[in-house]
């Protein structure tokens, strides 16, 4: 049976919800409250409850429009779901309210009743989705849409049967062609293997080397993102679970969800030259991506320094040298483009197609010699590393092709796991074979090193020579080794479960297993001061706030926000700057821990006082500041001093209702980003709500405004709009008017203003002192008291005439 409740005096949406023990944003739904009707009961009105207090399978509303599809108002249905039969009257829009379905598997069924008060089925659902649905029936189509959501009810798939099926359906899932329904021949694109064979082209003495044709680009299959796997499911406790899997995870792999759409070509690549995944992605990402592992790979990514390109990131000799490779993809084209090449060379940066020739030895015996011919329309064969398919698979080739020369030089690559394959590999990408094996034999030069040291990290070469005692080649190695290799390579990041590969060994490691010399030990001096470096990093992290809110309240740090001001006689700057508050601001996170109706905005809540003549301009009221004409001018709220990135917080529950993301303004007339939060105010606690109504007796909604951020958590919609005290709102900024104040010593901070109408006007308009609402009021209260007596006394004294305005603007 459907359970209601009256509104009694005092009550609201959030406290009934929480009476209840059920959402707030189902309570608003299943009641039909939008908006701001959510925070405006009356008494003696009746609410619907959801049954057991518990969330239902699906929410679902009926509309029913007649045979032109108008709306059918004041329709009688009577609708058959969680095994019960229930009468319904659609509204003006053919809406029936919204209908709590806690068991879908029961179905649907609607019977429309007829003028001669008998039922017509006009629906029969053997079983309901999951969520929010909305079900629009005529007398010719019934149709289904709306979102869906995870609900709960009895179990009917466990989670390890849902992972089960999820390793057995993760295939790959690049779109491929039909082959059941074929392209028209007109249209199919040509692939590597598919691709006809060029005619044979003319000899060197016909054809000179500068007038060869380019050979065509193979086409490129687009990368493809991995197809989540979805299943629709009740697991453990009943909970009914939608379930989206991305397609990738197969094979142990873990890439980047930016990045998946990779996946099925280092998969294909990994298999094809005998690697990991896991191994080859590294290989990648230490190519093109970034420290975290969080930066999209781009195919076309060029470094500016040594024009290298693509996933790879291969320089034009190096791509040459792949052409070379039997076998791999680019090669395999070649060989079918230039038929009359029965093999590729790279030789001194160029790329050479090698022929047999017939010939005659001294003696008059017939021989066969093989001419080497240059390739010089390589154009069309260098734009291929933009291709990121051929890039894997080439990037895959090269590191195989190394290994296998590392192996006939004596190193023994058959006893390196996967996870130092990854790092040899790099190894000789990075330094090309011939420099692998010479970092590996320790056979670099001075000279040489120290070139390469320079190149490679330019003005930072120099710390490098000091610490290692001037010894380039130590240097370079270390750096080769240590700040290169080990630091951008990690296999275990491209695990799903990292338990399951080989551990990774350090590159030097590795370098004495192949017989090589190690990479020097870290210089004392140089860990040292890394140490020291990463400390004060974390540490700055770690208190940033706190100090600054020590700074900002000192008189001295105070005084010198603005070193180049000139001293001003006010009475009000005197006195504001040097009453001071003896102990900490009020630090609110614990507090909010315990208290679930109201939590400061920020952690650490102190008034601003940077590029202001003293703390009464970050407050509240009329004649706080002067505008650019030294006259008297308003501030409607607080400025709450804060570094870019601070974490806001709501600080009471309700309503988003408003969300402006100008993050990029700078409009002199703009508070830049900006959220708007609606309260009632018998949510408030018994001080804020004490004061509140001292000001504005007969009101019972009031709004929190938030401006200047640089980040957004919330949104208005109004099925998600709904915040408790400590949510987390978003983060401090300077868009806006206070797009120069990116500092906090430059002013940074938290715009903070207090409402009692939703649209305001400039001035003080439709605004309340938002400063006795915080914790950190009695802190200030006598302090902003005298601030303010004192700046009224120099406007009193401005207007008789017995003091002229200064020019510090305030």
């Amino acid at each position: 049976m459907t359970q209601t409740y009256t509104v009694q005096k005092g009550d609201t949406l959030w406290g009934i919800s929480r009476h209840f023990n059920t959402d707030i944003h189902l309570l608003a739904r299943l009641n039909g409250l939008r908006g701001e009707q959510a925070n405006r009961l009356t008494i003696g009105q009746q609410l619907t409850l959801p049954e057991n207090g518990e969330e239902p399978d699906t929410e679902l509303t009926i509309r029913l429009l007649d045979l032109a599809y108008r709306p059918l108002a004041k329709a009688t249905l009577k609708l058959e779901f969680d095994n019960k039969s229930r009468e319904h009257t659609t509204d003006g829009d053919g809406k029936t309210p919204i209908l709590p379905v806690h068991d879908r598997s029961y179905g649907l069924k609607v019977h429309y009743r007829e003028r001669d008060g008998s039922y017509t089925v006009i629906a029969n659902h053997p079983t309901l989705p999951l969520g929010r649905k909305t079900l629009t029936l005529t007398s010719r189509k019934m149709v289904m849409e709306g979102t869906t959501a995870p609900k709960e009810r009895s179990e009917r798939t466990t989670t390890q049967q849902v992972r089960e099926q999820l390793k057995q359906d993760s295939k790959p899932l690049i779109l491929q062609p039909r082959k059941d329904v074929p392209p028209p021949p007109a249209q199919k694109p040509p692939t590597t293997a598919s691709m006809p064979t060029a005619k044979p082209a003319p000899t060197a003495a016909a054809m000179p080397a500068a007038q060869q044709r380019a050979p065509t680009l193979p086409p490129e299959r687009k990368p493809e993102p991995a197809k989540p796997i979805e299943i629709l499911t009740r697991t453990e406790g009943g909970a009914p679970t939608h379930i989206a899997a991305p397609g990738f995870a197969k094979e142990n792999l873990k890439l980047h969800p930016i990045n998946e759409k990779f996946g099925q070509f280092i998969l294909d690549s990994a298999r094809k030259y005998g690697f990991t995944p896991q191994a080859l992605a590294a290989v990648i990402d230490a190519e093109v991506g970034a420290e975290k592992h969080d930066r999209e790979w781009n195919p076309k990514e060029v470094n500016p320094n040594t024009k290298a390109r693509g996933l790879g990131q291969f320089i034009e000799a190096a791509w040459f040298d792949v052409c070379a490779i039997k076998g791999s993809a680019v090669n395999t084209t070649l060989c079918k483009t230039y038929s009359q090449y029965h093999r590729f060379i790279a030789k001194k940066g160029r790329l050479y197609g090698c022929r047999n020739t017939a010939g005659k030895d001294k003696k008059g015996n017939p021989i066969t010699r093989e001419a080497e011919e240059v390739i010089s329309n390589c154009r069309e064969i260098l734009e291929w590393r933009n291709n990121a398919e051929i890039a894997i698979e080439a990037a895959a080739a090269y590191g195989a092709h190394n290994l296998r020369l590392l192996q006939k030089n004596g190193f023994p690559v058959d006893k390196l796991t996967p996870s130092d394959k990854a790092k040899v590999i790099y190894l000789a990408h990075h330094e090309g074979f011939a420099g692998a094996l010479r970092a590996l034999r320790g056979t670099d030069t001075d000279a040489a090193a120290r070139a390469r040291l320079i190149d490679q990290v330019n003005t930072k070469a120099n710390q490098y020579f000091a610490d290692f005692d001037n010894s380039a080649v130590k240097a370079y190695l270390f750096w080769l080794y240590v700040d290169l290799v080990d630091r951008k390579v990690d296999v275990t990041h491209f695990a799903v479960k990292p338990e399951q590969i080989s551990p990774p060994r350090n590159m030097s490691d590795i370098a004495i297993a192949f017989g090589g010399g190690p990479a020097p030990a870290m210089p004392p001096g140089m860990r040292a001061r890394r140490d020291a470096e990463a400390a004060k990093a974390a540490e700055k992290e770690k208190t940033k706030q706190a100090k600054q809110a020590v700074q900002l309240m000192a008189p001295k740090g105070a005084a010198n926000s603005s070193p180049k001001a000139k001293p001003t006689a006010r009475p009000q700057a005197q006195n504001t700057q040097t009453s001071t508050v003896s102990s900490p601001p009020t630090t609110t996170s614990d507090v909010a821990k315990n208290n679930k109706q109201w939590r400061d905005p920020l952690d650490c809540n102190v008034l601003r006082t940077a590029k202001l003549a003293g703390i009464i301009g970050a407050c509240y009221g009329d004649n706080v500041r002067t505008d650019e004409e030294q006259q008297p001018k308003a501030h409607q709220g607080i400025d709450l001093a804060s570094a870019i990135g601070t974490p806001v917080y709501a600080v009471a529950p309700g309503l988003i209702v408003a969300v402006d993301k100008r993050f990029t303004s700078k409009s002199a007339k703009s508070f830049g980003a900006n959220v708007l939060l609606q309260v009632n105010v018998n949510d408030l606690p018994a001080t804020q709500r004490a004061y509140y109504l001292s000001q504005r007796p007969h009101d019972t909604i009031l709004y929190f405004f938030y401006a200047h951020l640089s980040r957004i958590d919330v949104t208005s919609d109004r099925n998600k709009n709904a915040v408790s005290a400590g949510d987390l709102i978003g983060a401090t900024g300077c868009s806006g008017n206070a797009h120069r104040m990116n500092t906090v010593n430059l002013g940074a901070h938290l715009h903070f203003e207090v409402r009692f109408r939703k649209g305001v006007s400039r001035g003080l308009d439709g605004r309340v002192d938002p400063l006795p609402f915080l914790l950190i009021y009695p802190q200030y209260q006598q302090q902003v008291e005298q601030a303010r007596k004192a700046r009224n006394q120099y406007w009193a004294a401005i207007n008789k005439k017995m003091l002229q305005p200064t020019s510090k603007k305030t």
